[in-house]
Order: structure tokens, then sequence, then C-alpha cells
């Protein structure tokens, strides 16, 4: 089993059981997965986001609540059910352990878990076409660690999560030399400001406070309290979970 999954506590492997709903026997196409309540869930392996809405009677994913289903490059479907709520949109790529969403209790669902699926890709998002997801997670990582010229897959991930009054971005930070540093525009804008920006000497100001900024890839990232300072927001950090948290209202 990979790191980002022994994170999780397994309550109900992949395999014949009893159903916790029915009572019935039954054959259960997934894992169910456990963390702290309303953790944040990351994606085990990376892909495009087909699916991201409440599960719908017909679609393959009726009864899994919210859900988040993302293709990985062979085709292949992952499905995280059961999310309280979740943070990324179809046609979106995700990398692998980028946050999607928080653990719930969405869906017919006996208590706050994460049950993950793998299916071939096909109609109904592949319903019916399920694969172990242990093996299969486990195998696509065994095929990446044998190309050289990869990073590591088991590298540490450096991110950071992002929660403004609740609600999880869909963009998330990094930690830079241990600072907590967000995407400015992001952030600002979530709050209702637009942030200024000066071409001529790269200086990129929040209701004209000016900020320590890095430029990667074309978007600027400053330090966490300094973004906070600037708007005015309260800030909370959870090292169980990388997650920065702002609360309150904007000031100008």
């Amino acid at each position: 089993m990979i790191p980002l999954m022994k994170e999780y506590r397994v309550t109900s492997p992949y395999g014949p059981r009893k159903s916790p709903i029915t009572k019935r026997d039954e054959f259960h196409t997934g894992i169910d997965l456990v963390k702290p309540a309303y953790a944040n869930i990351q994606a085990f392996i990376a892909g495009t986001v087909v699916y991201a809405n409440m599960g719908q009677a017909g679609t393959g994913v009726g009864g899994f609540g919210n859900t988040v289903i993302i293709k990985d490059k062979n085709n292949y479907l992952h499905m995280y059910a059961h999310l309280k709520d979740y943070c990324v949109t179809v046609g979106q790529f995700v990398d692998r352990g980028q946050v999607i969403g928080r653990q719930g209790n969405t869906g017919k669902s006996t208590g706050q878990h994460l049950h993950f699926e793998i299916r071939k890709n096909g109609p109904s998002f592949g319903f019916g076409n399920h694969v172990h997801p242990v093996r299969y997670v486990d195998d696509f990582y065994a095929k990446e660690c044998l190309q050289p010229e990869k990073k590591p897959v088991d590298s540490p991930v450096d991110k950071v999560s992002i929660e403004i009054n609740g609600k999880l971005l869909p963009v998330q930070g990094y930690l830079n030399h241990g600072i907590s540093t967000l995407p400015v525009r992001a952030v600002s804008e979530a709050v209702g400001v637009t942030p200024g920006w000066c071409p001529d000497n790269k200086v990129v100001s929040v209701n004209g406070k000016q900020l320590t900024v890095t430029i990667e890839e074309g978007t600027s990232y400053a330090p966490a309290r300094e973004i906070a300072t600037a708007l005015g927001l309260q800030i909370e950090w959870v090292q169980d979970t990388k997650t920065v948290k702002l609360k309150g209202c904007a000031t100008a």
C-alpha cells in the first residue's frame, strides 16, 4: 500500500462482505478508508477530473454522495465517494497528492469515510468494471518508479491546502522553507479583492500593501501571513492536513 493510503485506516476492504446498510452479502467494489473527521482527501494518482457532483441515479455513481472521478493516463477511472464537499471541476488536471475535497458521509453511508474505487473506463463511468484498487495503485506506482528520469512517486508532497471561511479553494500553495506560501490572486479574489500588479518592477500589492512575492510559472505567491494581514483575515495553520485556514471579511 502506497504512503498516501497508509495515512488512512481501512474499515472495509475490496471483496465479499456483509453490507452495513442492507445486512446482506455483497461484493464491495472499492475500499473504505478513514481519516479524522472532515480530513482533506488527496488524489492518489494524477489525472483529469471527469465527474465532480452529487451522485445521481442511473449515472453509475448513484448513492455515492458527493463524488469526484479522475481519469488517469491509462484511461482508468478513480472514484472518490461520500465526500463532504469537493474543490475540483470537470476538465481540471489534478496532480498526485492534490487535495480534491474533504472526507464526509454523503449518499448511502453509515459514517464518515472515503469509498475509493477504480474502474475500467466505459459507459456509466465504468459501472460494474471495477478492479482491485490497492493492487492497481501499487502496480501503477511500481511502474512509475522504474522510469529513472521521473521524480520518485513516493517523494513527499509539500503542497498546502487553502480554506477560506470553511470552503476549500481549487488551488494550492506550498511550503517554502517551512513557510506557507499561497497564490496571491486566487486568495485575494476569493474574498472579493483584486490585487495590484506593477509590471515594471514586478511589485504585487494587496490593499496597497506590497507583498514579498515569488513568481512560479506566471503565478505570484506570497507568505500566507502577509496575505492574511493585507486582507485583514484571521489565519490558522493545521499541521495534520497541511491546511491554511483564513477567516473573516476582507478589509480595504
